[in-house]
């Protein structure tokens, strides 16, 4: 039986996963920012704006801006899948 060396098989079109590869098409430009900008409205300093005590469809604005990040980082990641870009 032969002995198979664990460092010497090479998994062919794998990418390791610590690897950070940064985007060359246009498709992946299109996706990291689409990425960056479903980020940058839900952090911290803009989330302040939207924490007022006011009801909107009987919900507070906060709950609301939670609600539709859900929403725009699922269409994010569907737009992403639908372009083949992992």
């Amino acid at each position: 039986m032969e002995e198979k060396d664990v460092n010497a098989v090479k998994e062919e079109g794998k990418v390791k996963n610590w690897v950070m590869v940064r985007p060359r098409k246009g498709k992946e430009w299109l996706v990291c920012f689409l990425m960056i900008g479903t980020v940058i409205p839900f952090v911290s300093p803009v989330i302040n704006l939207f924490n007022v005590p006011v009801l909107v469809f009987g919900m507070p604005v906060f709950l609301l801006l939670a609600l539709l990040s859900l929403v725009v980082v699922l269409v994010v990641i569907l737009i992403a899948l639908k372009l083949e870009v992992y």
